[in-house]
């Protein structure tokens, strides 16, 4: 509805500004319409030009420089626009994440555990980074920390790595869940999950 109110304004003033000969001559229908023809192109704005850009930055037929190689063609202005601060901010992310130094989890546990109801469970987590990355555990998204039926064990490895172990002893009903091993650094943050589950067999 609000498209046709405005389709029929936009004709009720281009209808004010038509010659009087044009209005009374009716009835030649084709002057009637080269006249609309040429009032709107008249009157039309040139569309904005596509601006392509080399893999080094460079607009073409410019000498406009970008600061970092554009990811993505620039559909309006120079450098890039909002396609290269998209690239741009990706980038900075993939840097975060693959940092030389940053914190990574060489060995962990099996994704998924089966435990019996009064045994232990144990998670083992091994990660590496300058400097020595801190690890998390974590269940279902919530930092868990160290109490007499779940103890948590570091050692250092060398200068650059660490070794963590979770255990729960004795592993109940309420210890289901997905839990998570979280190492960082100030470079970067890996993870490794663990899913458990029990079956219905108590110790004797």
């Amino acid at each position: 509805m609000k498209a046709r109110i405005i389709a029929f304004i936009l004709f009720l003033v281009i209808f004010q500004q038509f010659p009087q000969d044009v209005i009374t001559q009716t009835a030649n229908k084709k002057d009637f319409r080269r006249w609309i023809l040429r009032h709107f192109k008249a009157n039309m704005s040139p569309r904005p030009r596509k601006v392509k850009m080399t893999v080094h930055g460079v607009r073409l037929g410019a000498t406009t420089v970008a600061e970092h190689p554009p990811s993505y063609h620039a559909g309006i202005g120079v450098g890039g626009g909002i396609a290269w601060r998209i690239g741009h901010k990706r980038n900075e992310t993939a840097k975060y994440f693959n940092h030389h130094h940053g914190a990574k989890i060489k060995e962990a546990s099996n994704f998924e555990s089966v435990y019996t109801l009064g045994r232990k469970i144990t998670f083992y987590c091994f990660a590496e980074g300058t400097p020595r990355p801190h690890i998390t555990w974590m269940k279902n998204g919530i930092e868990v920390h160290s109490h007499p039926y779940f103890q948590i064990h570091e050692w250092y490895v060398k200068n650059n790595g660490i070794k963590s172990k979770m255990e729960i002893d004795p592993a109940t009903q309420k210890d289901v869940g997905f839990y998570e091993c979280e190492a960082e650094n100030k470079f970067a943050t890996d993870k490794r999950g663990f899913r458990t589950d029990y079956v219905s067999k108590f110790v004797d």
